[in-house]
């Protein structure tokens, strides 16, 4: 079952069977809400951003006056909050410079923050959760199973497919021959396009339908967790 032309079509041995199940927005009742309700979710998504910065003013604001411990860590997320958010939108309002000119100087401060420091702090934020990712992928690729082995074979031959000594390996097979479904990237680029795809839409609609429902228990003042009616 794969998505073509904005339908949905049946493959048997490559070929395309009879079944069609069309897509039809015209007939979508739900179609006409999609504009206004993304523009919703971007106002909400500005509220929410907006009480999170409140929080985190609020939190780190306190450490910072009562002197507790940690209290250099939230002086740091001051001095970053305020650098940025100074410097981030003084240069949007400076004129654009010409070629080989000196920069102003609230857009050379912007970009030190942003290149210099931020990237370089992303980098090695990622680089230290590689080592978890290695010993979280070692966990998981134990072939204990069939599903753990499937897994590992699949993971393998994607892996080979994105390197170029991988794709090496088959480059020997004529890419316009009757063979060259055989070649690594071909292999890798199916199962990323259709298993994977179909996998990963099928997690995305189970992860947004649980968001859905979690955000109603708590619109509704139904969820009783641990972080809901404490104060921080």
């Amino acid at each position: 079952l794969t998505a073509t032309a904005g339908g949905y079509a049946v493959t048997v041995g490559g070929r395309p069977a009879t079944l069609r199940l069309a897509v039809q927005p015209a007939l979508n009742r739900v179609k006409a809400y999609e504009t206004p309700l993304g523009q919703f979710l971007l106002v909400l998504g500005g509220f929410a951003i907006g009480l999170g910065l409140i929080n985190l003013v609020h939190v780190h604001g306190r450490v910072v006056l009562r002197g507790l411990r940690g209290w250099h860590n939230s002086l740091a997320f001051f001095a970053g909050l305020l650098g940025m958010a100074i410097f981030g939108i003084w240069q949007m309002y400076l004129p654009e410079t010409e070629p080989g000119a000196a920069m102003p100087w609230p857009r050379a401060a912007y970009n030190i923050l942003f290149d210099g420091l931020l990237k370089p702090l992303q980098s090695t934020t990622f680089a230290l959760l590689g080592f978890f990712i290695v010993s979280a992928a070692y966990r998981a690729f134990r072939i204990r199973n069939t599903e753990a082995a499937l897994m590992t074979i699949v993971a393998f031959i994607v892996m080979m497919g994105q390197v170029p000594i991988g794709q090496a390996l088959t480059a020997w097979i004529d890419p316009a021959g009757p063979l060259a479904f055989v070649r690594v990237e071909n292999i890798t680029n199916w199962l990323l396009t259709n298993p994977n795809a179909a996998a990963t839409r099928g997690i995305l609609f189970g992860a947004v339908t649980g968001g859905f429902a979690l955000s109603l228990r708590v619109w509704l003042s139904l969820e009783r967790g641990t972080y809901f009616g404490k104060d921080f």
